[in-house]
């Protein structure tokens, strides 16, 4: 081979590398490009996923809102009725709340009657029945003093008014010395106790 032919040679291959560089930077720049679609294409899904879900979480929750409200709405007047007729409760309030040292407490009413007896009935309303639900309940009953100083003097009990409990869920409040009322039909009653179940009811002494 000459000098010439060698040349010619190498020219050809240095030319045939620039277009394979060009070819590969083309195909770089092309996979770039579809990727950066890409994750944009999926940015864009995600955001709208988000949004949707975002959407749906108030829809739900406001559903869940309103249908407590509703819920409160004819259980309260039922649990005072039932109060009244049962355990002589001479006043009744709804929603009782307060805020002290950055802690807030939320009672959905609160009966209570005075004289020899001398009690306070928390009531809780429920959509459903469940062992949350039963704890929320104990724990309010062992700060309210704490939150009400003007009810320390009086002993409490609480009562849960269910829109729906399963025998499980009433059984395990009755344990816990609660008292459960649930609707019957459009009205509410209290829940028996079982007969095997010797049930005593959770009583918060006065503080005094």
């Amino acid at each position: 081979m000459t000098d010439e032919e060698l040349k010619t040679l190498v020219a050809s291959i240095a030319i045939g590398q620039k277009e394979t560089d060009r070819q590969f930077r083309e195909q770089r720049e092309e996979t770039d490009r579809r990727f950066r679609e890409l994750r944009e294409e999926t940015d864009r899904r995600f955001r709208e996923t988000d949004r949707q879900l975002r959407e749906l979480g108030k829809q739900i929750g406001g559903l869940s809102n309103k249908f407590g409200s509703f819920t409160e709405s004819l259980a309260l007047p039922s649990a005072e009725q039932l109060l009244v007729q049962h355990f002589g409760v001479e006043a009744f309030t709804k929603y009782l709340h307060r805020t002290v040292g950055g802690e807030h407490i939320e009672i959905d009413g609160f009966g209570f009657n005075n004289g020899s007896r001398n009690d306070g009935w928390i009531v809780e309303v429920k959509s459903r029945l469940d062992a949350r639900a039963v704890e929320q309940t104990l724990q309010i009953m062992k700060r309210f003093h704490s939150f009400f100083p003007e009810f320390t003097g009086k002993a409490l009990y609480g009562l849960i008014a269910a829109a729906e409990a399963t025998q499980e869920a009433v059984l395990l409040a009755h344990r816990e010395g609660l008292y459960v009322i649930r609707f019957h039909g459009d009205l509410m009653e209290f829940v028996e106790p079982s007969q095997t179940l010797n049930f005593t009811p959770l009583t918060v002494p006065p503080l005094r």
